[in-house]
């Protein structure tokens, strides 16, 4: 990439050694005058005069432009000469003469007209006509005229074939054989068509040997094909149970409505996923019987409980979510963590609206404590169980009511960063990559410190302990500069697109500070200008064309 100059180059009266001048297959786009290129299509030096581009070296050029303007078309002729390429072109002039072949049938005879110039002026044809006594083979010529105008006047359409021959002098007209895409003459296959008199009849044994092998048997369902009687008989296979019939059951899912006219055998196995029961002949699950072994008010189990305060108006609504689970309309909610303990309770999923108490949870003789309630699911609260603990509620809506978890999944998973040993969960302080940072001593944690690289720890905490050239100012690290420690910059932009210099006020105390100026766009280009260390704090920055607004980023490093 080109070092790109923002002011003038003074040499000094010094000479300028082995340099090559910008190469160029075109001239320049927005040159200035002075300006010049090397042309590498006409090796030719150019230079800009201020209002086009000029031959440094004219021979060459000079001639050919000479020798272009001199020479002109003549009678029929045009010249014309290419500045660029030097060539001077010759052409023909077009006459009124239409371009094409004239005379190439047999029937037809060319006539031209020719001016002074040797130029065609004019060009047509004209029929030939011959006599009947010039005509060697009369009958050969009426056949080949009749057979070919009839062969033009009849048009071939789709099946149908017109054919002359000349030899024969004979006029054929045939119809074709027809295809799937083709209209002609068809035959029948005799298996599946029965032709008589013209008359064409689909056999019917044909028939119902396709439509009998089309038809198979699916899941519960046998196809029989009987092709000398011609009859397709379905039956219900082994596998379909009928009243009368028995099976077992495997992977079947018994629907609502179901009702058992026996006693269920369960035959040593469990019953799983069960309900908390809500009338006197259901059955019990395990988590109902032992909370009722502990005095506890059992209701139906909740879908998801809250983790924070919600609004009941809108946050209990069909497509909602809590804790991760998506509400539907009918699911029961524990609502347990409002800022005002009095709205909390269990609440039904409405389409839309404000949440609905539950009607087992919405009156004072139905809230007291030890009432106890299931959450299935959820992203924190997924089979836990919750005590209400608030007793002598009077007034539903006025009164607190509180949770307390009273159960959870049966077993604890130590997180990110724990352990867990039985009971006890203890903070893993060893990383599963690395060194660790940190360290557990004397049942505390604390954090590993490397005094030899800088670090300690002090009353108030770790920090750095600073060496030669390094204060602390404002609670922050910084360099000794007073003293020469450290590099110290300033950065900012320059350009407003009317000022040629800039003063610059870096305020670092000494001259000897770098400069660095850079195009501020791609390809951010470094850029030279002229710099004048006018004293310990300030620059004078100048351009030879006022740079535009923020045109360069200017970088003092000292």
């Amino acid at each position: 990439m080109a070092r790109l100059f923002v002011t003038g180059i003074n040499l000094n009266k010094n000479e300028l050694q082995n340099a090559r001048i910008q190469n160029l297959s075109t001239a320049p786009s927005s040159p200035v005058a002075g300006q010049i290129y090397f042309d590498t299509t006409t090796n030719v030096l150019y230079f800009y005069n201020g209002t086009e581009w000029v031959p440094a070296s004219g021979s060459t050029e000079v001639i050919q432009d000479v020798i272009g303007s001199s020479v002109s078309g003549g009678t029929g002729l045009t010249a014309t000469y290419n500045d660029t390429s030097g060539i001077t072109t010759l052409d023909l002039d077009n006459t009124a003469v239409t371009a094409g072949n004239y005379g190439t049938t047999a029937a037809k005879t060319a006539s031209f007209t020719v001016d002074a110039q040797g130029r065609l002026t004019a060009a047509s044809e004209q029929n030939i006509q011959i006599a009947t006594s010039q005509v060697t083979d009369l009958a050969e010529f009426i056949d080949d005229t009749v057979g070919d105008s009839v062969a033009g006047l009849i048009k071939e359409g789709e099946g149908i074939d017109v054919t002359y021959d000349d030899g024969a002098g004979t006029l054929t007209i045939a119809a074709e054989d027809a295809t799937s895409s083709n209209k002609g003459i068809a035959s029948f296959n005799a298996t599946d068509f029965t032709v008589t008199s013209g008359a064409v009849t689909v056999n019917v044994d044909r028939v119902e040997d396709i439509v009998g092998n089309l038809v198979v048997g699916g899941t519960g369902i046998d196809a029989t094909y009987n092709d000398g009687a011609g009859s397709l008989t379905i039956d219900i296979d082994s596998t379909v149970t009928t009243n009368t019939g028995s099976q077992t059951l495997t992977n079947k899912t018994l629907g609502s409505g179901t009702t058992l006219s026996s006693d269920l055998n369960a035959n040593s196995n469990k019953i799983t996923n069960l309900a908390a029961p809500t009338n006197s002949g259901d059955a019990a699950n395990k988590a109902y019987v032992d909370a009722v072994s502990e005095g506890l008010h059992i209701h139906a189990a909740a879908v998801a409980a809250t983790t924070g305060n919600i609004n009941l108006s809108t946050a209990l609504e069909n497509g909602d979510t809590v804790d991760g689970v998506t509400l539907a309309t009918g699911d029961r909610v524990l609502v347990k963590s409002q800022t005002n303990a009095a709205e909390n309770g269990i609440y039904v999923v409405q389409a839309s609206g404000a949440a609905v108490r539950a009607t087992d949870f919405d009156a004072p003789a139905e809230v007291d404590g030890g009432d106890f309630i299931f959450v299935t699911s959820g992203t924190l609260y997924d089979n836990t169980g919750w005590v209400q603990t608030s007793t002598g509620v009077a007034i539903i809506g006025t009164d607190p009511i509180n949770f307390t978890q009273f159960s959870g999944a049966g077993t604890y998973l130590a997180g990110d960063g724990l352990t867990l040993t039985g009971n006890t969960f203890s903070v893993d302080v060893t990383p599963t990559s690395g060194n660790a940072s940190l360290t557990n001593t004397g049942g505390a944690v604390e954090v590993k410190v490397n005094t030899n690289d800088g670090l300690e720890v002090t009353a108030s905490g770790l920090g750095i302990n600073n060496g030669t050239g390094l204060t602390f100012s404002g609670g922050a690290l910084v360099f000794d500069t007073a003293n020469g420690y450290g590099t110290r910059k300033l950065a900012f932009n320059v350009g407003d697109g009317s000022a040629t210099s800039y003063t610059v006020n870096h305020a670092l105390t000494t001259r000897d500070v770098s400069v660095h100026v850079y195009e501020n766009a791609s390809p951010y280009a470094q850029v030279e200008a002229d710099v004048e260390h006018t004293d310990s704090n300030n620059l004078t920055i100048k351009f030879a064309v006022a740079p535009t607004s923020n045109q360069y980023r200017v970088v003092v490093v000292g």
